[in-house]
């Protein structure tokens, strides 16, 4: 292909993925009711199979060769692939159509920059890898349970910094140019990014962190650097020095390293007011005034009453419908401190309504979102929001919580886990009246008898368990997101740690402790010798049959459903059943087959798989405009 079509080609692709976005979940006031809904949908993914299908041919046809070429990249190939990867991600207006690409493609020209030898070219290049290594570990640090994949993009992007600080000798950086002396002071500030998480860093973390920003700021204020950077923005240097170190937060860290942010985010604030009209492009002045007081609240200057009435009065000024950085402080990080300052072990009872509507207002916030790039902030929000969730006498429980947030940022997926629900119901019952034997041992039923005796209780645990086996989606949904291409190895790892990452949240509240089996083991083959994730025994777990039952349902909804599978028609009922008849005993249960193979488990199968899913797009249509009706 020629350069020049080549460019053109990265062009539509780009346009093509923000399309499919868009279809992937359509706005309810362009659909006029909930009948509609399903076939809007359905129409929409047949868009996203044709547009997915040009991608791919472009995937296999021009980066695949790109990624795994050993020859030396031309200068225009250089310039095209720099500007696919502008357009599939801009860090400083936290938009991100394609993280996981984009990062491939750069990791493509560091080893093109070492193999030419070029200073400039890898100094260029480490400084791109230091950001996608930041946006990565944000990106997997919200999974939970990946820790050692947030280890590896946090290393990679040390080792990154650690090259580029070599260049502040002085008798070094005055040899660069000044692009290049503006590249090395911008990372002298950002490598602190490296060390952040959704959690409060452990005390090593945050002193490597602090260490970085106190150098930054005598790197900063020293003559030899600012008399080489004239024309450098150092006000904005500063600013956004100062607003990594008082946003840092860690356990156990000392009164005195609080007070020291405490200082710093004075300076910022008086920073802030002497040139409102530019600062405030970058951030709110509440955005700023609800951080310091956080700060101020932890170094012991303001009392939890103080701290946690003005805090609420912040969250109460905010804009429902504002996504920029300061309508996600006011949405969702400030109402995150707020609970983190409540005992929740004896909360009053406006702390308990004000808690409920913080939760409340998170759901319906999310359901607004625009569904272009800022997905992936959004969510690096929400997540940690539900870090600080406590289930409240009478308030909203987790389960609630986390399904509504599944409808509420891809319907689809939540479309999917009723659809496993009603199908794991109906196997379940099946097997109930056949071979009610399967079930002894569950729940501490001894014999056939008991277990026909609590038919009902367990046709309802089965029914809920499924309904709330892939929660821990909602950690990774922007790589969910990803129809218009195949995934790459890294996106495979990250959906992986689905049923861990919702395993391990589920744990924590009485709501859906007793799903965590089934959330967690879903994946795992019957016989346990494949699947994952890797270290859960489904085959020692007293739930086993029905992480059968819900294993069967998902593979079985998965390939049927002609909405999901955009890359290719849904398979038939028959189709599935030869299947499971072909790998039982090792990834399905054994008795499955002859469950499956029973006419009248067909004759339900085949009408729930006819009608019931429809019935359920019709019913999140409603669950959707009640969310919405709720902020209108």
């Amino acid at each position: 292909m020629p350069e020049s079509a080549m460019g053109k080609g990265f062009r539509a692709y780009v346009e093509r993925t923000q399309r499919i976005r868009d279809l992937s979940s359509p706005l309810l006031r362009e659909i006029g009711d909930a009948a509609r809904y399903s076939e809007v949908l359905k129409e929409n993914f047949m868009q996203i199979g044709q547009l997915a299908q040009l991608n791919r041919q472009m995937i296999r046809k021009e980066i695949i060769p790109f990624l795994t070429s050993q020859s030396l990249v031309s200068e225009e190939m250089i310039r095209k692939v720099k500007e696919l990867v502008a357009s599939l991600m801009n860090a400083s207006l936290l938009k991100a159509i394609d993280l996981i690409l984009v990062d491939a493609l750069s990791q493509r020209l560091v080893k093109d920059a070492y193999d030419k030898g070029d200073e400039q070219y890898i100094i260029k290049m480490l400084d791109k890898t230091i950001e996608d290594s930041y946006l990565l570990m944000a990106q997997v640090n919200r999974i939970g349970v990946a820790d050692y994949l947030s280890e590896f993009y946090r290393s990679r992007g040390v080792a990154a910094l650690d090259v580029l600080m070599t260049y502040l000798e002085k008798e070094k950086f005055q040899m660069l140019s000044p692009e290049m002396r503006a590249i090395i002071m911008v990372n002298v500030r950002y490598g602190a990014a490296l060390y952040e998480s959704l959690k409060p860093l452990p005390a090593v973390y945050a002193t490597r962190r602090l260490e970085i920003l106190e150098r930054a700021l005598q790197v900063s204020d020293d003559p030899f650097y600012r008399n080489l950077l004239p024309d450098y923005n150092w006000g904005y240097h500063y600013f956004r020095m100062y607003e990594y170190y008082y946003q840092t937060d860690a356990r156990n860290l000392s009164r005195d390293a609080w007070k020291r942010m405490a200082e710093i985010g004075a300076r910022l604030l008086k920073l802030y007011d002497s040139d409102v009209s530019f600062f405030s492009q970058l951030r709110g002045r509440k955005e700023i005034e609800g951080r310091c007081l956080y700060v101020q609240f932890n170094a012991g200057d303001l009392s939890v009453e103080e701290f946690q009435d003005q805090i609420f009065r912040y969250f109460n000024e905010r804009d429902e419908n504002d996504y920029s950085s300061q309508g996600l402080a006011q949405n969702l990080e400030l109402p995150m401190d707020y609970l983190r300052a409540l005992d929740f072990s004896a909360l009053t009872e406006t702390q308990m309504i004000n808690a409920d509507k913080i939760y409340r207002s998170a759901l319906l916030y999310m359901f607004h979102a625009p569904r272009q790039g800022i997905l992936g902030a959004l969510l690096d929000n929400f997540i940690q929001l539900t870090e600080e969730f406590h289930e409240i006498p009478g308030g909203v429980t987790f389960g609630v919580f986390a399904l509504s947030a599944l409808a509420a940022i891809h319907p689809p997926t939540y479309v999917h886990s009723r659809m496993v629900a009603e199908l794991t119901k109906c196997l379940c019952e099946h097997l109930l009246r056949c071979s009610p034997e399967r079930f002894i041992g569950f729940d501490g039923y001894l014999d056939a008898d008991s277990v026909r005796t609590h038919h009902n209780e367990i046709s309802d645990f089965a029914f809920k368990a499924a309904l709330h086996h892939d929660i821990g989606k909602i950690t990774m949904m922007d790589t969910i997101f990803i129809y218009g291409r195949d995934l790459l190895d890294a996106e495979f790892k990250m959906i992986q740690f689905h049923p861990r990452a919702g395993a391990e949240k589920m744990r924590q509240f009485a709501s859906t402790r007793e799903y965590v089996d089934i959330a967690e083991g879903h994946h795992r083959w019957h016989d346990g010798s494949q699947g994952y994730p890797e270290g859960f025994d489904n085959t020692q777990s007293p739930k086993r049959v029905i992480i059968d039952l819900v294993a069967c349902a998902d593979s079985m909804d998965a390939a049927t459903d002609n909405i999901g599978r955009s890359y290719k028609a849904g398979k038939s009922l028959k189709d599935v059943i030869r299947e499971v008849e072909a790998e039982a005993g090792t990834r399905y249960a054994g008795w499955l087959p002859e469950l499956l193979s029973q006419p009248e488990v067909q004759e339900d199968l085949t009408r729930l798989l006819a009608e019931k899913r429809d019935q359920i797009y019709r019913e999140t249509y409603q669950l959707l405009r009640h969310l919405g009706a709720l902020s209108s």
